[in-house]
């Protein structure tokens, strides 16, 4: 296992993090401007929804955890709609960083291979 191996897995999940942080924020600046009120549910529900997605279909040890290309599809989606919510954001700059870093680490842990503490298992530990 390389150091690079384990730097691009660790960057991997600060950026599943970060996307985290995007729904929710874009969840409450929703909410504060449709209704009153509205601003905490929609600050949960977009995240949460984001954390099930990830959870059930994509995370290394997803008990439906998908395989390319559908992985990758659900995965380019999910920071597609990161980087609309920063673009709807007038930060456009950053919303194409942010989907632009993903696709890189992508290809490189696809390349390189992801260390052995981040490869999926086929069962519960």
């Amino acid at each position: 296992m390389s150091a690079l191996q384990s730097f691009l897995a660790v960057l991997r999940f600060v950026l599943e993090l970060i996307l985290v942080g995007l729904y929710a924020s874009f969840g409450f600046r929703l909410g504060q401007k449709l209704v009153s009120g509205l601003d905490w549910t929609l600050g949960m529900l977009f995240p949460a929804l984001l954390i099930v997605t990830w959870g059930t279909f994509v995370s290394p040890r997803a008990p439906r955890r998908l395989r390319d290309p559908n992985l990758l599809l659900l995965e380019l989606a999910l920071f597609f709609i990161g980087t609309l919510m920063l673009v709807l954001r007038t930060q456009a700059a950053w919303g194409v960083a942010l989907f632009v870093v993903f696709v890189l680490d992508r290809i490189l842990l696809g390349r390189l291979g992801k260390p052995a503490w981040a490869e999926p298992t086929s069962g519960p530990r």
